[in-house]
């Protein structure tokens, strides 16, 4: 008899099986890679962050002290502030800087730094200063975006993309941008290349002297002339309405720079307001030009809802559906009393046809003056010291007019009909 084996081990890989292998150690030593990378790059941004606010504590330190404060104050307006070789330097930027910090310290990218003092205004001993990088390896745009939000609200970075303005620091949080190699106030009389940091800070010692920081840039094209702090802040309260904008800042044409001026606005729809306390749902679906070409432009503005003006209500012409008088429930009323002896009045008030001054239209109406003796109650005064009536406020007087005529025409009927009974029993 003969006897068979059969092995159920195996040794080693196949082909297949070892090509699946090295695909998978592959795909997760890339991973592996990637992830270990990002997390480099982000500590290598975080400690040029911390190492950047540091210098900018240092040197804002350093113009506070009576040292340093005696050297901005010096000289000229605009100007470069050496950061030492060797320190400690006693009396010098050396007593604030971080240990060891000197000229020839770079940060995470091989850059050296720079500092550029502006004197903004020697009154109120305000001033300015800008922490710029230099030569190293070039910051990606990403990273110095994540730097400059780092760093903070002085925080700024020149883009090598044209973010701000070709060549323009632009500040962390959109908070201001500028170009550095402009001359003081609006810039430091340096270039800063691309893909460098260029913080800047601003101290102002003394706020009721109007000094700023952060102020919002002045409207484009309002004709407001630039004040010398127009560039601390690109933030505007600009809304876009299908590519028109809502400019909410001085106009050329308001006299109050506080006023708000809406332009260049082909249609506003505003809906659904919400409820401001008096019951009244506001709704605004209308053309504030009136554009033609625009089939939904039939009116200049078209209101859909109650409205309450509380106030002088003047138009040229008024077109209504309906008129109601909202308080004519009794139950909303008390002394009420009906109307009688009227004509008498009426009789000291004539109809009149006229044309209002500077108009040319043939209107009819009564006169304010005629009717202020007859019915005071009626006669107001417009706001401008001329005199209106409100017609509404007639219906009633006219109401018992009628009916005391009806009343006169029935006793004339009834005395009619018994002088006509008279006469047949006489006949």
């Amino acid at each position: 008899m003969r006897i068979t084996t059969k092995s159920n081990r195996r040794a080693g890989f196949t082909l297949i099986e070892l090509a699946i292998v090295l695909a998978i150690t592959a795909l997760l030593t890339a991973g592996l890679w990637r992830m270990m990378s990002s997390g480099n790059t982000q500590l290598r941004d975080q400690a040029t962050a911390d190492q950047h606010r540091d210098l900018i504590k240092a040197v804002k330190s350093y113009l506070e002290s009576s040292a340093g404060s005696t050297w901005l104050w010096a000289g000229a307006v605009t100007k470069a502030l050496a950061i030492p070789a060797a320190c400690p330097a006693a009396g010098t930027l050396c007593d604030f800087l971080p240990a060891g910090f000197n000229a020839a310290s770079t940060n995470s990218y091989n850059q050296l730094y720079g500092i550029r003092v502006n004197q903004e205004n020697a009154t109120s001993k305000a001033y300015s200063f800008m922490i710029y990088t230099r030569n190293g390896d070039q910051i990606p745009d990403t990273s110095g975006g994540r730097i400059s939000s780092m760093i903070g609200n002085d925080g700024g970075f020149v883009y090598v993309a044209n973010v701000c303005g070709a060549n323009f620091a632009c500040g962390a949080y959109g908070s201001w941008s500028m170009s550095p190699a402009a001359v003081a106030p609006n810039g430091y009389g340096l270039a800063v290349a691309t893909g460098r940091i260029a913080s800047r800070t601003y101290i102002g010692m003394d706020s009721a002297l109007n000094t700023y920081w952060l102020a919002r840039k002045d409207v484009p094209g309002d004709g407001v002339v630039a004040s010398g702090i127009d560039d601390y802040n690109t933030i505007q309260t600009d809304i876009s309405l299908g590519g028109k904008t809502l400019i909410g800042g001085a106009s050329a044409l308001i006299t109050d720079p506080s006023a708000g001026a809406i332009e260049n606005i082909a249609r506003l729809s505003i809906h659904r307001t919400m409820n401001v306390g008096f019951g009244e749902a506001l709704e605004i679906d209308g053309c504030i030009t009136n554009v033609v070409s625009d089939p939904l432009c039939d009116d200049m503005v078209t209101i859909r809802g109650g409205v309450s003006i509380r106030g002088v209500l003047k138009a040229d012409k008024l077109y209504a559906g309906s008129f109601i008088y909202e308080s004519s429930d009794s139950r909303l009323k008390h002394d009420i009393v009906p109307i009688s002896d009227v004509l008498g009045k009426f009789a000291q008030m004539k109809g009149y046809s006229f044309v209002m001054n500077g108009g040319t239209e043939k209107k009819y109406g009564v006169i304010a003056q005629e009717v202020e003796k007859a019915f005071p109650e009626v006669v107001h005064n417009g706001g401008d010291g001329h005199l209106t009536v409100d017609y509404m406020g007639l219906i009633g007087p006219l109401v018992g007019a009628v009916n005391e005529l009806k009343r006169q025409n029935d006793s004339l009927k009834a005395d009619i009909e018994m002088l006509k009974k008279a006469q047949s029993h006489h006949k």
